[in-house]
């Protein structure tokens, strides 16, 4: 396949950036499929409009990692620092092998967590189950797909991908499910759940700021910037590499 593309790793959650040229639908999710099982250690592949400066993944979902990968290049290329992603302006600072990333969401807490049988934390594009040591059952202990994909379909939360992230103290270990090209990754990092996780945390401890512990085993730093119970605007800052690729 002719195509433009590069890919990086944010800490884990290996992403594959294709340099968009207005692709329609069935190109994205043949380019899609192709990098997948070109390159085995991807995980999601994302696609920049670099005249609109514009990313968007292969299923439609909001993406902190992709949104990350995206700026540091559109910093190092094109020397620009905002993209738009979802409809969310998103900026981003880059120190040597570590980017920063900042966005709005300007939501009441309220309506981004829900907490009944399940916590629920809602972010653009994305909702994430939040299970705890109290909480996990026996099937996810055993990482049973089948068991987590079932309780995904039975939420019946109309986003365009949902997860389960289940956490032991500030460690995650997430399950991403993207509905649309129906893939359920064990991800290696996400930045989603990390914010999910601070979000629930927050709630406890009344803290804004955490580190959370990835299973690739990078950090990512997290900063709640909250007031009068509204969250204003999440900082995310973690490292991020160019891999090599294979043409």
């Amino acid at each position: 396949m002719n195509i433009e593309y590069e890919i990086y790793n944010p800490g884990g959650n290996i992403t594959a950036l294709v340099i968009d040229n207005n692709y329609n639908k069935k190109d994205i999710k043949n380019i899609n499929n192709y990098l997948l099982k070109k390159y085995k250690q991807v995980e999601q592949v994302a696609f920049l409009d670099i005249d609109k400066n514009e990313l968007k993944m292969a299923g439609g979902e909001f993406c902190v990692n992709a949104a990350r990968c995206a700026l540091y290049y559109s910093i190092n290329n094109f020397n620009k620092d905002e993209i738009t992603f979802l409809d969310k302006k998103i900026r981003g600072i880059i120190d040597k092998d570590y980017i920063s990333i900042k966005y709005d969401i300007n939501k009441k807490l309220n309506d981004i967590i829900k907490t009944n049988d399940k916590t629920i934390v809602s972010l653009n594009g994305i909702s994430i189950v939040i299970l705890d040591k109290e909480t996990n059952d026996l099937l996810l202990k055993q990482k049973s797909m089948n068991k987590i994909k079932s309780i995904l379909e039975s939420l019946n939360i109309n986003e365009k991908a949902l997860g389960i992230v289940l956490i032991d103290d500030y460690t995650i270990d997430p399950y991403i499910w993207v509905k649309a090209i129906d893939t359920l990754y064990n991800e290696t990092a996400c930045g989603s759940a990390s914010i999910a996780t601070a979000i629930y945390y927050y709630l406890k401890t009344n803290y804004k700021e955490y580190r959370i512990i990835q299973p690739s085993k990078e950090e990512l730093k997290i900063k709640l910037n909250i007031k009068n119970n509204i969250l204003k605007n999440i900082e995310i800052e973690g490292t991020i590499k160019k891999t090599k690729k294979t043409d």
